[in-house]
């Protein structure tokens, strides 16, 4: 599977471990290239009934359709169209744009942000690269859906100020196994690559939401660990020692993990 499927799954972990036994039964993906984020969905919510896929390029829809013979997929109702006309979107549990919104002038992303919260009955989803201008685009998003009376459930705590200042900026990472192909395209030894993504993912109404994000790899130290931490005070340090209550949860905290 491609990079953007396992920080697409990455993200979904994430939602269903914060917001355990949700109920997503349906899906409506905005820009949803050959069906890569419907197969973390359904991997991630087994009860996934209805899939909505919306991509521009038919050859992408061909591709998908093909990918998904025999699976839930093969239902799928693909409809080419380009989302950043302001489609009419039907309403579905999870709404989800997963690199999609990067090739968008600003008045068009601001228009599937809102078509997003009509269509979202529960939760919406934005991921784009972890990068500056990925990021940059998370951040106009997350501003959008708090003027707009949006729940953020993660990966922020809180609906504050972003305390990410110039040059820095929020992002996380997922692990991609590569294939002797992938290996010999990208010129590289190595048997597996980092996918960095950056993600946002709004609710509908007030939910569990994590008190704080881990923002950096911890820094695991013979007796004590440390943790830069997004808080509602802003960045965080925090150590966590082996005296500490805490210390077998921080000894299985991960970057990216809720705190």
């Amino acid at each position: 599977m491609p990079a953007t499927f396992e920080a697409g799954s990455a993200v979904l972990k994430e939602i269903s471990r914060q917001l355990p036994g949700i109920g997503v039964h349906s899906l409506l993906d905005l820009g949803s290239g050959p069906g890569t984020m419907a197969w973390a969905a359904i991997e991630i919510f087994p009860e996934l009934e209805a899939l909505t896929l919306i991509e521009r390029d038919a050859g992408l829809i061909s591709i998908g359709r093909r990918m998904g013979t025999g699976t839930p997929i093969e239902s799928s109702l693909w409809r080419q169209m380009d989302i950043s006309r302001s489609p009419e979107l039907p309403e579905s549990d999870l709404v989800v744009a997963s690199y999609s919104i990067g090739e968008l002038d600003e008045k068009a992303r601001k228009s599937v942000y809102m078509s997003m919260l009509g269509a979202a009955r529960i939760i919406g989803v934005i991921i784009e690269p972890g990068t500056g201008r990925g990021f940059g685009m998370i951040k106009e998003a997350r501003s959008f859906f708090i003027e707009k009376g949006a729940w953020i459930i993660a990966p922020c705590p809180h609906k504050l100020e972003c305390p990410m200042t110039d040059g820095d900026w929020c992002h996380f990472s997922a692990r991609v196994e590569r294939s002797s192909i992938h290996r010999r395209l990208k010129s590289g030894t190595m048997g597996y690559e980092d996918e960095k993504y950056s993600y946002l993912a709004f609710a509908k109404e007030p939910a569990v939401k994590a008190a704080s994000r881990i923002l950096r790899h911890p820094g695991i130290h013979p007796g004590f660990i440390d943790f830069t931490l997004c808080t509602e005070n802003g960045i965080e340090k925090k150590t966590i020692t082996k005296s500490n209550p805490l210390w077998k949860t921080a000894r299985k905290a991960k970057w990216g993990d809720g705190w």
